[in-house]
């Protein structure tokens, strides 16, 4: 836990309440902010969030906790979900990496005009690709002997 929260946590007594912007800096987990709260209650401690309107001094205010955490504990669950769902349909369609300079029509052209003797450079020229992407997409076929 972070010293300053510690510290705060320490001094507070009963019939204190603790204020915060946000239940977010309170805890890094749902889990330890509900174990948080229960500690600050078992002690008598109340807990105010003035961002979510949420007082744990009273039961009610307990249970508008426990409902808020329960529904965002859901909800990240789902958001979980829907990520690694996403993530495993993209694998399996997609292939990774830059997409090839020159199409198959164009390697095909390529790898004719090489066969025919005509230099690197001027096919690259031709084509409006670099030398190194030419070579790289007439060695993808292995059948052309480069010049």
């Amino acid at each position: 836990m972070r010293p300053a929260l510690t510290e705060l946590i320490e001094a507070a007594v009963c019939g204190d309440v603790v204020v915060m912007c946000r239940l977010y800096r309170l805890g890094r987990s749902l889990a330890e902010l509900l174990e948080l709260v229960e500690d600050l209650a078992g002690r008598g401690v109340g807990l105010r969030s003035v961002g979510e309107q949420i007082d744990t001094s009273s039961a009610a205010g307990r249970l508008v906790l426990y409902v808020f955490g329960a529904a965002r504990g859901v909800r990240t669950l789902a958001d979980a979900g829907r990520t690694m769902t996403g993530l495993a349909a993209s694998r399996s369609g997609r292939v990774g990496g830059r997409r090839p300079a020159l199409n198959a029509a164009q390697i095909a052209h390529a790898e004719a005009l090489a066969a025919a003797g005509t230099p690197i450079r001027e096919i690259a020229d031709l084509l409006g690709a670099g030398r190194s992407r030419l070579y790289r997409g007439l060695r993808s076929i292995e059948r052309v002997p480069l010049n």
